[in-house]
């Protein structure tokens, strides 16, 4: 596991775990750091990108990711969501930028009640669900317009066992409609449109125990 000293950072973490604790027994919580970010082509996609779906354009964007989380630890990996109102997400300069054709959406993101997330410090990849989001969209003559909704973010490797391929996904929802989905890869993947392949796509997961202070005798 990958160890980070931050004393202002865990201070207040551990100040947030001791302040919302509502367990007699001591449960171990880790604090997570993570960023990530994807620049250059992407595809974009007006269905849900199931199996099977194509996308339907093509374009250039960018996309950044920035947050503190606190998590609990499940097999290999960590886990923020509401289950356990001790866990937390904070996400901070998360924006993204793509334009196509003479189409545009600008959108920036932010934290809220109902976000979860999974974290692996072991190959540095996360995913996001149900963060907020605010911003414009323009579709070819149209009007530019406003937009705002939720959103889900997979920084993470997809496909079958052994053929995994490292992709960043913006999933947009529009109420409980999805809007649009853009994804940057950065290998060719086979049955889907070749050689519109993101220039990078980075990403760092750090994991660190919170130190519980000794209890102290009544």
């Amino acid at each position: 596991m990958k160890k980070a000293l931050i004393p202002i950072t865990a201070a207040l973490l551990v100040f947030f775990m001791l302040s919302n604790s509502v367990s007699a027994g001591i449960i171990q919580y880790y604090a997570t750091r993570f960023q990530g970010s994807a620049s250059g082509w992407c595809w974009i996609f007006t269905e849900m990108p199931l199996p099977g779906v194509m996308p339907s354009a093509h374009g250039k964007g960018r996309f950044d990711i920035r947050g503190l989380a606190i998590v609990r630890e499940d097999t290999g990996t960590y886990w923020a969501n509401t289950t356990d109102p001790n866990t937390n997400i904070w996400i901070y300069r998360t924006q993204m930028r793509v334009t196509w054709g003479s189409n545009a959406c600008v959108v920036h993101l932010w934290s809220s009640d109902q976000m979860w997330g999974i974290f692996a410090d072991d190959g540095d990849y996360f995913v996001i669900s149900n963060m907020s989001f605010a911003g414009w969209y323009k579709e070819e003559l149209a009007s530019l317009h406003f937009i705002s909704g939720t959103a889900m973010m997979w920084l993470a490797p997809s496909g079958p066992p052994g053929e995994e391929v490292f992709v960043a996904i913006i999933g947009l929802f529009i109420e409980p409609e999805h809007f649009l989905t853009f994804a940057w890869v950065t290998e060719e993947i086979e049955g889907y449109p070749r050689g519109y392949l993101a220039r990078s796509i980075s990403h760092r997961v750090t994991v660190w125990p919170i130190e519980w202070p000794p209890s102290v005798p009544i």
